[in-house]
């Protein structure tokens, strides 16, 4: 989990500001973040998560095309996972991150895009001390209630974000006193071994 007031919020390609929003509980801490699905379009979605009249609204959203759209500050409390459970929060909206994929919820295919973006942001907080089973399903907090995000290759954001996790794989240098001295070239052998036999019947 990560304190709220020491949270660095994901950089997003944009912002669009959503009224549907709230204060956090005082001494909050960030202990889930929650992945939905929007089941419509990418630009129907934000204008909805956007129009106070909906009462919905998440802290990111991935489009399709692999863009992230910030909609409400990391330290705000957003409206997106409504009546869900999780053991030891008692209001998810209270102690989560709600990101919202564009995908229609039906069997359409993630894209690529998505997969990269939502590992890159997953290991964002993951690096900040959020754990690996932090990151759940709107289905998981609000079970028979909610599929989202249906289809959802979870193996496959996993590699993605391990890959970001791991420090570049570099050439090792071999250690001169482990590897011992270099090879002595068979001329030069022979050349020692003459000037050896002189010295010793001289």
């Amino acid at each position: 989990m990560i304190y709220i007031s020491d949270i660095h919020p994901y950089d997003a390609d944009r912002v669009i500001p959503s009224p549907n929003h709230g204060r956090r509980p005082t001494g909050a801490f960030a202990r889930l973040i929650v992945l939905h699905a929007t089941a419509g379009s990418d630009a129907g979605a934000e204008s909805w998560m956007t129009d106070a009249r909906s009462g919905v609204s998440a802290h990111l959203h991935f489009r399709r095309d692999g863009t992230v759209t910030r909609h409400v500050s990391d330290t705000s409390r957003a409206w997106h996972a409504g009546r869900s459970t999780w053991p030891g929060v008692d209001d998810v909206n209270d102690a989560s991150l709600g990101w919202e994929i564009g995908n229609d919820n039906a069997g359409e295919p993630y894209t690529d895009a998505q997969y990269v973006a939502v590992a890159a942001a997953v290991e964002h907080y993951m690096a900040q001390g959020l754990a690996r089973d932090a990151v759940v399903s709107h289905a998981d907090v609000a079970p028979g209630r909610k599929t989202d995000p249906y289809g959802w290759d979870w193996d496959r954001m996993w590699g993605a974000v391990d890959m970001l996790g791991r420090p570049p794989v570099m050439e090792a240098e071999p250690d001169p006193i482990v590897a011992g001295p270099p090879p002595v070239e068979p001329w030069l052998q022979r050349l020692v071994s003459a000037i050896m036999s002189i010295f010793w019947r001289g």
